[in-house]
């Protein structure tokens, strides 16, 4: 192995080193903002103007979205490691896009975007997933959409039987009316 492959690969697993540790010590302080955004947003709610609460609420979102690039960001650094757990077990695949799709519903709607979960064919096999993985990958794409997607347009997410092209498998996908990636 030539010296500047080792020192290369010292060098990335460093800077992974480096970027999981500042991301795993920002969780805890922004953590502490979210909670301290929900605590003011109940506790003032009802005595703030309409523009305060508007504040509150589009700075707890902001706070969340910060949160979950964190996340992914963690998330990734393990992904490369090979430390990254994936845990299937059975699990309802119309209930995953109800789930992707109602974490991503305020983000829709500031948009003034149709965001739908498409209804699916009655009888669809339960499929072995890790439901928090499948959720990540369906939210970052939705987020997308919704994103790239103008004001009026529509976002719809739905899961379906694999059939002949994927026999015993389900195929989730998400479609919009956007300008496409």
């Amino acid at each position: 192995v030539p010296p500047y492959a080792t020192k290369l690969k010292e060098a990335m697993q460093l800077q992974e080193s480096f970027i999981a540790n500042v991301t795993h010590d920002l969780k805890a302080p922004l953590a502490s903002i979210c909670s301290a955004l929900e605590i003011l947003g109940k506790k003032l709610g009802p005595g703030l103007g309409e523009e305060d609460a508007a504040f509150i609420d589009i700075s707890l979102r902001n706070s969340r979205q910060l949160k979950q690039m964190i996340d992914e960001i963690l998330d990734f650094s393990k992904l490369r490691s090979g430390r990254m757990q994936v845990i299937p077990v059975p699990d309802d695949a119309a209930a995953i896009v109800a789930e992707a799709v109602s974490a991503l519903r305020p983000l829709a709607q500031s948009r003034a975007v149709s965001l739908e979960a498409a209804a699916g064919p009655s009888g669809l096999p339960r499929v072995l997933a890790d439901r928090a993985r499948v959720v990540q990958v369906l939210a970052n794409l939705v987020s997308n959409a919704v994103k790239f997607t103008p004001e009026g347009g529509r976002v719809s997410v739905s899961a379906a039987d694999g059939a002949l092209e994927r026999p015993g498998t389900a195929v989730f996908s998400v479609s919009d009316t956007g300008c496409g990636i």
